[in-house]
């Protein structure tokens, strides 16, 4: 949300910033993660940068009282950055599904490497 913040004060708008900051947040996340934890956060990618984006947009915007106007104002930003979400979803998927189908290496494997 810092970056969104930011993109929002030095270019007024959300833009590349916040989806370079997007990307590389989502690959370390899905790198880190345990395999355990993988289903969770491969779903969860593209509610991240959605709700950040709404946050960002309805907080550090002036408001318009009108609802409607507000409404496409929250959401004109999330509807041009939708190409980028779901590709980065798509990267997601696929390291996600690259580390769930991988066989593990075993403790014997890297005992017998050391010696």
């Amino acid at each position: 949300m810092a970056a969104g913040w930011l993109d929002l004060h030095l270019y007024g708008t959300i833009g590349r910033l916040t989806s370079t900051v997007f990307v590389l947040g989502c690959v370390a996340t899905v790198l880190a993660v345990r395999r355990r934890g993988l289903l969770l956060v491969m779903l969860s990618t593209p509610l991240v940068p959605i709700l950040a984006i709404l946050i960002v947009v309805l907080a550090f915007t002036r408001h318009n009282p009108d609802t409607t106007v507000l409404l496409l104002s929250a959401a004109q930003p999330v509807v041009s950055h939708f190409p980028a979400i779901a590709g980065i979803t798509a990267l997601v998927a696929a390291l996600g599904a690259l580390r769930i189908f991988r066989p593990r290496r075993s403790t014997k494997d890297t005992e017998g490497r050391e010696s």
